[in-house]
């Protein structure tokens, strides 16, 4: 009988009799004693393995899938928890598990409340009237009362209400559709925010699935209920926008939407005006009236008829212009402003200064000291202020309706408005300005305690406390890359930094040169490399420290190779170093054209990365692994590392760190070459949308490049030099060197050949030849460009000399186009001068490699050229069934665009010159040239017996009886005989 294997059931582990629930103290020593286990799930069977890596144990998942073998990491056997077994699961299956909710240590900001007013406000219904029509859109500038007339609304009506107040994390698709869920889930039964899993990066199709699910959720709900989404001008995502529109068009008849926004959205307006479904309540409507402007000023000051027409007419019905002219007044303070106030206007600091004079001495003070704060918690406040009631202090600011909106329900978290925030922050740094410094220390220790280090550090550069800015970044450096995922935040605060400080800081001094040289920024480097160096070289050689030469050894050395320490730092720090040194070694490899050695290397460093929970390593080497299988032609799996460490990022994370848009770009190249183009936008979209400022601008050069492409390929050429000359747009000085001017040249005159438009892709690469002549870096961009030209103007011979040195590997430097792209323009060359069979040997070649990669762009772009040796090939029957399907397809694509295919009679003509070797061709030639057997022998360095079965094979081949009759018929074949 088969002995039963070890598996895991329900929650427990079976083996021999012996049941063992998942994550007991049993189920580990079981682990601990045993090598492998089988897990049976929700989405079906898969094996887990123990392996050893760096003299450790880890638990690996495997599942066969679709052919293919696919792998999961499941950590130590401490890790092994039934959750950790059921992610693996969905993983395994392509499904996604949501990730766990984020935890913080301090309060939690609730985003499903409507902002609190006090009771005293003015009532606005004219306004709330209008809250009749399924769709109302707020938008004005801030201080026109979006939020206070929202309350209102909120408070007078009977329907429920679900609430969301939006910032800048919804901008993610995912999780904008969550908080409309959750906002929903707060009024709704049926658990209608428990969504079906979505993939980290969904696409429109599954978006839109997504909220007809929620739809369809809401459908059976009959009572009257209304969303709304506050604070919407956060939203930017074209993939939100798209959500939000088609919520619009599908509203369900019981429910009402009400966005508020500073900015009017971006919506098609009229289509919902002619179809009376909208209510528009902008600026002009939100203005105070002179009836509401007196009533507002009556219900706080009694002052004359005369004096209330001159405030309101200075006001302009604006709103928090009136707010203030009451404090103002309730003090008897004059109010002499000789200008209207608008909108977005700064207080003037006499105003603010005679209103705040009039508030109590302790008032004033905690005013002051709290402006300095983005947003107002009790516990910080009492920092600040040396006092113990800042949570009553806040609730009496509030209920007096001084400038302060609470953000949540629970009274955690307030914040002052904008305006009134700035013009306290000129009083305090007037009245107080030896006490900015101390606040800001005070600040930036209480998040450093609460775990906000990006907050510490915001206050410690305002004051310009570099010592201890660079203190704190030194402690947080490696945190910040392997639990955030990027480097920017990291590279940016450095930045701003003065050389001498990060120089006493010797640990982050060498994290940036590495970040830096890993990057290409040796440009930015500049000012703090030659700062750092001149001050290392002005000591005496005997005064130099060993944190002195390891830095001068890193400069010195930089990207050329590793750099040995002779000091060392916490293990974290030094084994980080490694990982960098191996990281820049492959970078060195793929620079020299040893993909292998590349690919080897950077296989085993995102694995550790992985087991290391390493996101910023993980990320970059995972992109520069996928990047070489790009090129090397191993297009799925790209993909499916891009996409696995997207979905592992999200689960850590839940948002898209900067550094994720290398890896959707690469997603759109990936698309691009499967002709996926609108996938391929999606992905360069998105990654724009989430990186649109990169510290690194040669990643935003590429994305333009890529979908200057792609624009191209859907034959929207206009489009496509818009992005190109975007990216010419932008100062390549301050670049990585990684990109030159002549780059986005040769950029646009390829599309220009793309788009069939030969003389000015000519002229284009004419006016590059001098930088090409000087930069082996543009050689491949410009050899590509060089054999379209040639193809085009049907030089069959240039071409094939130039893209032999492509095929051949002869270039080094960053290729930037796929191997498989110059292999099917040397077979359309060879095909252009007859040489038949070398050119469908190649060319079945190539269709084997791309078959199994749905590689279809470079086979497209040779357009009608290319169908004479596609239908030889498809012909042949040399080709596997999956190969030929795709074949097919391609054959029917570019038969579809035209205008002539290839006829029976040519294609029988081009099967006989096929069946010519290449030795035989070269016999043949030799014939032609009058040669006798012995020459044709001596010539090529063979028998004449090997030369006459050369002949009788060739005469049986074109069926022929004569030397004279071969050569005549070869000629008649096009075969280059002469």
């Amino acid at each position: 009988m088969k002995r039963q294997k070890p598996t895991v059931r329900d929650g427990v582990l079976r083996t021999g009799g012996l049941d063992v629930r998942v994550a007991s103290a049993d189920f580990q020593h079981w682990l601990n004693a045993n090598r492998s286990f089988v897990f049976e799930g929700e989405f079906g069977r898969f094996s887990a393995r123990r392996e050893t890596r760096r003299g450790q144990f880890y638990w690996y998942a495997y599942r066969r899938q679709d052919g293919k073998l696919r792998k999961a990491y499941l950590g130590r056997a401490e890790d092994l928890t039934l959750a950790q077994l059921q992610s693996a699961d969905a993983k395994l299956a392509g499904q996604e598990i949501a990730p766990p909710a984020q935890t913080t240590h301090t309060p939690v900001i609730t985003k499903h409340f409507p902002p609190r007013q006090p009771d005293n406000l003015l009532r606005r219904d004219r306004l709330l009237k209008q809250f009749k029509t399924p769709l109302v859109l707020l938008h004005a500038p801030m201080g026109f009362g979006k939020s206070t007339l929202l309350a209102q609304w909120s408070q007078q009506t009977t329907k429920p209400i679900a609430w969301a107040t939006l910032d800048s994390a919804d901008n993610i698709p995912t999780t904008f559709l969550q908080t409309i869920s959750n906002a929903l889930a707060t009024i709704l039964p049926d658990n209608i925010s428990q969504l079906s899993p979505l993939p980290a990066t969904p696409d429109w199709n599954q978006l839109q699935a997504a909220i007809t699910t929620i739809l369809h959720k809401i459908m059976p709900h009959r009572d009257p209920f209304a969303l709304v989404l506050d604070d919407y001008h956060l939203i930017t995502s074209e993939q939100n926008q798209r959500m939000t529109r088609f919520l619009i068009d599908y509203l369900p008849p019981t429910m009402q939407l009400v966005i508020s926004s500073a900015e009017r959205p971006p919506f098609p307006l009229n289509q919902w005006r002619m179809l009376g479904i909208v209510t528009e309540i902008d600026e002009g409507l939100l203005r105070l009236t002179a009836e509401e402007s007196h009533h507002f000023l009556q219900q706080h000051v009694a002052v004359s008829p005369a004096r209330l027409r001159q405030i309101t007419r200075q006001t302009g019905g604006w709103p928090a212009g009136l707010r203030l002219a009451a404090l103002a007044l309730q003090h008897d303070t004059p109010f002499t402003a000789d200008k209207r106030l608008g909108e977005g206007a700064y207080f003037s600091s006499f105003f603010i200064e005679s209103v705040l004079s009039q508030q109590p001495q302790t008032v004033q003070t905690f005013l002051l000291y709290t402006s300095i704060l983005n947003r107002l918690h009790a516990d910080l406040c009492d920092v600040l202020t040396s006092r113990h009631d800042s949570q009553s202090q806040l609730e009496s600011l509030w209920q007096g309706n001084l400038f302060i909106a609470k953000l949540d329900g629970e009274s955690v978290w307030y914040q002052y408005h904008t305006l009134f925030a700035d013009a306290l922050r000129q009083a305090c740094q007037r009245r107080f300005p030896d006490m900015i410094g101390t606040l800001h220390r005070q600040a930036a220790a209480w998040y450093q305690q609460n775990q906000l280090p990006e907050e510490a550090v915001h206050h410690l550069m305002l004051i310009e406390d570099w010592v201890a800015a660079a203190a704190l970044l030194e402690t947080i450096a490696y945190e910040e890359l392997r639990d955030q995922g990027e480097d920017h935040r990291l590279l940016r605060w450095v930045q701003q930094l003065p050389v001498e400080i990060v120089q006493q800081h010797a640990a982050l001094l060498r994290t940036y040169l590495r970040l830096t040289n890993l990057s290409l920024l040796p440009t930015q480097q500049t000012r703090f490399v030659q700062e750092v160096k001149a001050r290392i070289m002005a000591k005496d050689v005997a005064a130099r420290s060993a944190e002195d030469r390891a830095i001068l050894a890193e400069i010195e050395q930089g990207r050329d190779g590793d750099v040995s320490a002779e000091i060392h730092y916490p293990t974290k720090i030094d084994t980080f170093f490694d990982q960098l040194n191996t990281l820049n070694n492959s970078v060195n490899a793929i620079f020299s054209n040893q993909f292998q050695l590349a690919e080897h290397q950077l296989s085993h460093l995102l694995e550790q990365a992985q087991v290391d929970n390493h996101l910023y390593l993980g990320q970059l080497t995972g992109n520069t692994l996928a990047y070489v299988s790009v090129t090397q032609g191993r297009l799925e799996y790209a993909k499916s590392i891009c996409q696995e460490l997207l979905d592992w990022v999200w689960q850590r994370l839940g948002r898209w760190p900067a550094l994720a848009s290398t890896l959707m770009s690469t997603l759109g190249w990936v698309a691009y070459e499967q002709n996926r183009l609108a996938d391929a936008l999606e992905w360069l979209n998105q990654a724009h949308e989430i990186n649109p400022n990169p510290v690194i601008i040669n990643i935003l050069v590429w994305n333009f490049m890529l979908q200057a492409r792609t624009y191209t390929a859907q034959g929207n050429i206009e489009q496509g030099m818009a992005m190109l000359a975007a990216a010419e747009q932008l100062d390549l000085t301050l670049d990585t060197g990684m990109w030159v001017r002549e780059d986005i040249v040769l950029a646009r005159a390829r599309c220009y050949a793309l788009a069939d438009d030969i003389p000015a892709a000519s002229r284009l690469l004419a006016d590059c030849q001098p930088a090409i002549a000087t930069n082996e870096q543009l050689h491949d961009a410009a050899n590509i460009m060089r054999a379209e030209i040639y193809l085009a103007q049907a030089d069959f011979a240039e071409a094939e000399t130039v893209l032999l040195r492509l095929t051949e590997g002869s270039t080094s430097g960053f290729r930037m186009e796929p191997i498989l792209r110059p292999h099917v323009m040397l077979a359309v060359a060879l095909m252009g001068q007859h040489k038949v069979n070398a050119a469908q040997k190649l060319f079945e070649g190539a269709l084997r490699l791309a078959s199994a990669e749905n590689f279809r762009r470079p086979f497209i772009e040779r357009g009608a050229a290319l169908l004479p040796l596609l239908a030889l090939t498809l012909q042949a029957g040399r080709l596997s069934a999956e190969t030929h399907r795709f074949a097919q397809h391609i054959n029917t694509t570019l038969q579809t665009a035209a205008e002539v295919v290839p006829s029976q009679r040519e294609l029988a003509d081009l099967q006989i010159a096929a069946a010519i070797s290449k030795r035989e061709l070269e016999v043949l030639q030799l014939v032609s040239a009058g040669l006798s057997n012995q020459e044709i022998a001596a010539q090529l360095l063979i028998t004449q017996s090997t030369v006459h079965s050369h002949l009788k094979r060739i005469y049986r081949k074109l069926d022929v009886h004569s030397r004279t009759e071969a050569v005549m018929r070869g000629l008649a074949l096009n075969l280059p005989l002469r």
